[in-house]
């Protein structure tokens, strides 16, 4: 994550900061969201879409260049 922050988006520690932010953001929605949950009764189905959330975010991260849209990405990099 520093030398994508560096390197691919030219931004600093601020810029890094703002990536994690991001993705801990996500992680606390999802987490809540869990924990809303009234039973374990597809659960399993939610983990398998959760996986390929987090896959899929992964590899548009990966292709991402704005700090904006890396930010949003990340989010639901966290959440899943």
């Amino acid at each position: 994550m520093p030398i994508f922050a560096s390197e691919v988006l030219h931004g600093g520690p601020h810029t890094l900061g703002f990536l994690m932010a991001s993705s801990g953001t996500g992680a606390l929605f999802g987490t809540v969201m869990l924990a809303m949950r009234k039973s374990v009764v597809g659960l399993g189905r939610r983990i398998a879409i959760a996986t390929a959330m987090l896959g899929s975010a992964l590899i548009a991260f990966g292709f991402s260049r704005w700090m904006w849209l890396s930010m949003l990405i990340l989010l639901v990099v966290g959440f899943g």
